[in-house]
């Protein structure tokens, strides 16, 4: 009892330090948590239009490197921010001023927008109404769509192959990569921004463009900035490799070091299979496991057995087969039915040599041996010399225990 009386102590104390853990305040936890994601909607894919290459590249770099898979006001404290065309899980309000906040601390974010322009209008902390979006998705699998709203991205003039973005103001993108390649149907305006998001930003400079406008623009907001591009392939899997883009996603990396490049996954299409045990933080999830395991050990002590098992009346009686085997080995050990021995080894030998000779185990020793002699299965010799010891026991009644267990012996190492 003593024993049980402890696990059930050691049970209550883990139970106090679960729930220690789920109450804790919530400035005390983690802000944001990094797992590997199984999500089918991703810009995490190796696919020409996603970003995989970028991500690993970074990490083989020496960066460290993490996907977002919640929303922004769960962002680390300090980063850089890729934010690549999200279309499924529409920017709420309140993740745009916490954005904002974020970047102001110091951070930095590259926008990549072309076919979801609308994400311009989500950054004002107003999103789109929902026929808004499903337009949008619509249009995905065409050209992009015509510039509405106020937006300030205009539809680009020609097709979008890939051309040559020349950098049109000094600046610590341009002397990583004074060229950049890219590849979009849309290009910014002489200003490059909603008047609604300039009043968030800032100044915005124009910082890169082609024979159709411009590519690429830079808003200071705080001690941190965005960088804004139209042209999401420069950073894929296909245009990653072509001209500067390396060197301009380099350069960006190298604002933070020693902090990570996170991926925008939430907004991709992981919110919508968030759940409530995604969104707790860890301490939460150990608390739940330390409670789970608790739970465990409780019911595993309720059902302990003290004492030995206690069998039916109609099983109590019952002999083992050890013990059968026992007793009737005592048995013939006090008979002296030594034949029995005898008669099983020479069983044993004759089974074993016709099933190697494919030969019938009822033929006499003699055909037996001349199979052998034939064709060896066994060392003939050996074999020769315990058939004989064999047949010379075959006469004698009760033969000697001794002489029988060293045949027994030499059979086995002549099988084996």
């Amino acid at each position: 009892m003593r024993r049980r009386e402890e696990i059930v102590a050691l049970v209550l104390v883990m139970a106090a330090l679960a729930a220690l853990l789920v109450l804790r305040r919530p400035d005390q936890m983690q802000a944001a948590e990094w797992v590997p994601a199984r999500m089918v909607r991703t810009s995490y894919g190796a696919m020409p239009g996603q970003y995989k290459a970028l991500y690993l590249t970074l990490g083989r770099l020496g960066y460290h490197t993490r996907r977002l898979l919640r929303p922004y006001p769960l962002l680390p404290p300090r980063g850089l921010l890729i934010v690549a065309d999200p279309y499924k899980v529409p920017i709420s309000a309140f993740e745009a001023r916490r954005l904002f906040d974020w970047i102001r601390r110091g951070n930095h974010a590259l926008v990549l927008v072309e076919h979801h322009a609308e994400l311009l209008t989500a950054l004002n902390g107003h999103p789109p109404d929902e026929a808004d979006q499903q337009d949008s998705e619509a249009d995905d699998e065409d050209t992009a769509p015509a510039p509405q709203g106020g937006w300030q991205v205009l539809p680009s003039v020609g097709d979008d192959a890939a051309a040559t973005a020349i950098a049109t103001a000094p600046s610590f993108l341009s002397a990583a990569a004074p060229a950049l390649r890219v590849a979009s149907h849309v290009r910014f305006s002489a200003v490059p921004l909603p008047e609604e998001l300039r009043a968030l930003t800032g100044v915005t400079v124009p910082l890169y463009r082609d024979r159709q406008g411009t590519c690429v623009a830079y808003s200071a907001v705080g001690e941190g900035g965005i960088v804004w591009c139209c042209s999401p392939w420069s950073f894929s899997t296909a245009g990653l490799r072509e001209g500067n883009n390396l060197e301009f996603a380099l350069a960006l990396a190298n604002l933070h070091p020693q902090d990570p490049v996170i991926f925008d996954e939430y907004h991709h299409g992981f919110g919508r299979n968030m759940s409530l045990w995604s969104l707790a933080p860890l301490y939460t999830k150990l608390g739940i496991a330390v409670c789970a395991l608790a739970l465990c050990l409780l019911l595993y002590t309720l059902g302990w057995r003290f004492g030995p098992p206690r069998l039916p009346d109609a099983e109590r009686f019952t002999r083992s087969r050890a013990e059968y085997l026992t007793s009737m080995a005592g048995m013939l050990e006090r008979i002296g039915a030594t034949h029995l021995v005898y008669q099983r080894l020479c069983r044993r030998l004759r089974q074993a040599l016709g099933h190697r000779l494919n030969l019938s185990a009822t033929l006499p020793w003699g055909k037996l041996l001349e199979a052998n002699q034939q064709h060896p299965v066994v060392e003939h010799v050996t074999l020769e010399r315990l058939v004989t010891r064999l047949t010379a026991l075959e006469s004698v009644r009760r033969p000697d225990p001794e002489v029988l267990c060293r045949l027994a012996g030499e059979i086995a190492r002549l099988l084996a």
